[in-house]
């Protein structure tokens, strides 16, 4: 999703104060690829839903995790670190969200859209 995806983000900070940035670079996995803590983390997100697809991302400093899953043909996303912070969570706009938007931010939506982005709501959790 990095070259594919815009994700409109709430909050920025870590409790400590670090700011972990976005992805640099990232790579399918498989299951047993991710830690532990950060699976059991990713599962109680998706409430124990099956993942569509798992994700190592490099983010500098820091290695974070991200798996995706569908609720109602809606698709959600979570990020955790390695030891299951959770650091992001993320879905698909619905039909009637994106109706809701004001009109320039439909257009430039859709402008997006025709440019291969991916317009997700999302929110950092730290």
């Amino acid at each position: 999703m990095l070259a594919s995806s815009l994700l409109l983000l709430a909050g920025c900070a870590a409790p400590t104060g670090a700011t972990i940035p976005l992805e640099i670079s990232e790579a399918d996995i498989e299951e047993a690829e991710v830690p532990s803590a950060a699976l059991a983390a990713l599962r109680d997100e998706a409430g124990g839903r099956a993942f569509d697809s798992l994700e190592r991302e490099d983010r500098g400093a820091y290695v974070a995790y991200e798996a995706e899953w569908l609720v109602d043909g809606v698709e959600f996303e979570a990020t955790v670190l390695a030891d299951g912070t959770l650091i992001e969570t993320g879905r698909e706009l619905t039909a009637a969200e994106m109706a809701a938007l004001p009109s320039g931010v439909r257009a430039r939506v859709a402008e997006l859209e025709a440019e291969g982005m991916e317009v997700e709501v999302g929110e950092r959790a730290f």
